[in-house]
C-alpha cells in the first residue's frame, strides 16, 4: 500500500460486541503488509498492539514484557481488530512540552481543514508520566468488550523514554473505529507499554519529537469468519466505547 493511506481489520462495534476470537483475526504477516505503524489487539483480548518500524509489540494483560512479533515470526498470533498505516509524516514539530490535553492543539496544523480525514500521529519523548489502562481477557468467547471495560485497572508509569502512536478519527466513524485519539505507548527499552489515557512529557527545549500525516484513504477489511457474519453487529453504544477506549 502507498504511504498513509489507513487499513483497519474488523470495526470497534464487533470488539464492542466481543468478536475477538483467534478465528476472527488477521494474521501479522497480512497485516504488515498494509502498514509498518499502527495499533490493535490480540485474540481474546489478551493485551494491547503498537507497530512501530514494521515490528508487532504485544502486551499482555499479565503485565509481562511486550513480545516481539516479525513478519516472518510464525507464532499463530492473529488479531481481530487493529489499524496500520505506511507513516510518512506531513508535519514534524519539536516541542518544549506535550500532554494529552494540548495534542489536539500541536497537530492543529492540519485540523480543522482536514477535520473530516483521519490522522496518524506519533511522539518521541521523555515522559514524566504516562497512564494506561489494563482490561481483564475474555473469559469465555464473545465476552463483550463493555462489560470487560467494567473491570479494567489504570496504572502509572512515571519517569520513561518511549514512543505514543496512534490515530485521531472524525466523528462520523465512530462505531467503525473511535472519535478522537486512540494511541498506545511503548517505552524505549521494548519493556513497558499500553493503551494510553493520559500522558504529560518532561519540559524542556525541543524535548519532544511530534510528527503527523493526513490518512488520505480509508480502507476497512472485514473479517470472513462465519461466526463474524451469524448476528447482525449492532452500531454500539458511544458513551460505552469512551470507558472502553477513550477517544473524543
Amino acid at each position: 500500500m502507498p504511504s498513509n493511506q489507513l487499513y483497519q481489520y474488523s470495526i470497534l462495534s464487533a470488539l464492542m460486541h466481543g468478536l475477538a476470537t483467534k478465528e476472527t483475526g488477521t494474521t501479522v504477516a497480512d497485516l504488515l503488509a498494509h502498514g509498518d505503524h499502527g495499533i490493535g489487539t490480540v485474540a481474546d483480548l489478551d493485551g494491547e498492539v503498537i507497530v512501530l518500524e514494521g515490528v508487532v509489540y504485544h502486551y499482555p494483560v499479565s503485565g509481562d514484557v511486550p513480545r516481539r512479533i516479525t513478519a516472518d515470526d510464525d507464532q499463530g498470533d492473529t488479531l481481530p481488530f487493529a489499524m496500520v498505516s505506511f507513516f510518512q509524516p506531513s508535519l514534524t514539530k519539536h516541542l518544549s512540552s506535550l500532554s494529552m490535553s494540548t495534542l489536539a492543539t500541536s497537530v492543529s496544523p492540519l485540523l480543522p481543514a482536514q477535520q473530516n480525514s483521519f490522522l496518524a500521529v506519533k511522539a518521541t519523548a521523555f515522559f514524566q508520566q504516562v497512564t494506561v489502562r489494563s482490561i481483564p481477557a475474555q473469559s469465555y468467547p464473545h465476552e463483550p468488550l463493555s462489560v470487560l471495560a467494567k473491570r479494567q485497572t489504570h496504572h502509572t508509569i512515571e519517569c520513561i523514554s518511549g514512543t505514543l502512536f496512534g490515530f485521531w478519527s472524525p466523528a462520523y466513524s465512530m462505531g467503525m473505529s473511535l472519535h478522537g485519539f486512540h494511541i498506545h505507548f511503548i517505552s524505549e527499552d521494548r519493556q513497558v507499554g499500553g493503551h494510553v489515557i493520559n500522558f504529560q512529557t518532561e519540559e524542556s527545549h525541543n524535548a519532544v519529537r511530534l510528527e503527523a500525516a493526513v490518512m488520505d484513504e480509508y480502507t476497512v477489511r472485514v473479517p470472513s469468519a462465519e461466526e463474524f457474519h451469524r448476528d447482525v453487529i449492532p452500531l454500539g453504544n458511544p458513551a460505552e466505547m469512551i470507558v472502553a477506549e477513550g477517544g473524543e
